[in-house]
């Protein structure tokens, strides 16, 4: 059976982005302790530059309620604990609240990289897959921990 975390996030206007609680295989996939999350914004776990606009998501939905990324599983990009992105397989939803405004619940999942995602040839189906992520510029703004290896291997 497939490791499940799950996050609740607020979706107030005075604390959005706030996660409210995890489960201990949402720390386990992104390496990190339960303190070192509650209380944080979401975007601790979202890459850099997407973060930047990531509450604005949030807010957009709740004055439109238009949805573009909930009630979808999508395969998107998280931070782990030492700051390296790892692909994520996630599922988010609305939970209404009388009490509390809106409130998100986030699965994640782990993807490696056997996944059908990553396209390989028989050549370099055992080679570790490596993201770099830059803007329009060229600027690095984000890589996973197999960048390091390719580096150090050189």
């Amino acid at each position: 059976m497939e490791t499940v975390g799950t996050a609740i996030i607020s979706g107030t206007i005075y604390d959005t982005g706030k996660i409210l609680s995890v489960n201990s295989n949402f720390c386990k996939i992104l390496k990190y302790d339960k303190v070192d999350l509650i209380k944080s914004n979401i975007n601790k776990i979202v890459p850099p530059y997407i973060s930047d606009f990531h509450n604005k998501f949030i807010l957009n939905y709740i004055e439109t309620e238009r949805k573009h990324i909930l009630d979808k599983i999508r395969i998107l990009y998280a931070i782990d604990n030492s700051g390296f992105i790892i692909p994520v397989q996630i599922y988010v939803k609305i939970i209404p609240n009388l009490d509390y405004d809106i409130r998100f619940i986030g699965l994640l999942k782990n993807v490696d990289s056997n996944n059908h995602i990553f396209e390989t040839t028989e050549e370099t189906k055992n080679l570790p897959v490596s993201f770099i992520f830059t803007k329009k510029n060229g600027t690095i703004f984000a890589i996973n921990n197999e960048v390091t290896y390719l580096l150090t291997s050189t």
